[in-house]
């Protein structure tokens, strides 16, 4: 009578083993399911949010003397305002000015996006 009931109990514990395993594996398999892979995560932060260069740009202008001056301003708007106050900054006419990007002349109608200007830029007043 004894053997059978170690052999009884053995048996169940077999089975409630079995048991914990079948529970655990289906457990980690919801847990899986629920939680986005790290690759997933990445590739879905990339889709909602496409990279979208500011609105406006840092710009410096360095006179002859080394003297530097910085604007913030809009990739959209004509360099025209910008001349003007960093005429009026250094008290000086902007018809005395010369502007230079990159050895170019720069018109005052023409725009940060026309000439390619990135954020730090240096623009040359000659």
């Amino acid at each position: 009578k004894d053997s059978y009931l170690i052999s009884q109990s053995s048996s169940l514990s077999v089975c409630i083993y079995v048991y914990i395993c079948i529970a655990c594996n289906l457990i980690i398999s919801e847990f899986r399911a629920i939680q986005p892979s790290e690759e997933k995560v990445k590739m879905s932060a990339a889709e909602k949010k496409p990279f979208v260069p500011s609105s406006h740009i840092s710009v410096k202008i360095k006179s002859q003397d080394d003297i530097c001056v910085y604007f913030r301003i809009k990739r959209d708007v004509e360099l025209r305002t910008m001349m003007q106050a960093y005429s009026d900054k250094v008290g000086q006419d902007m018809s005395v000015f010369r502007f230079h990007f990159d050895g170019i002349r720069i018109k005052p109608n023409q725009t940060p996006n026309e000439l390619e200007l990135e954020d730090g830029d240096e623009i040359d007043a000659l």
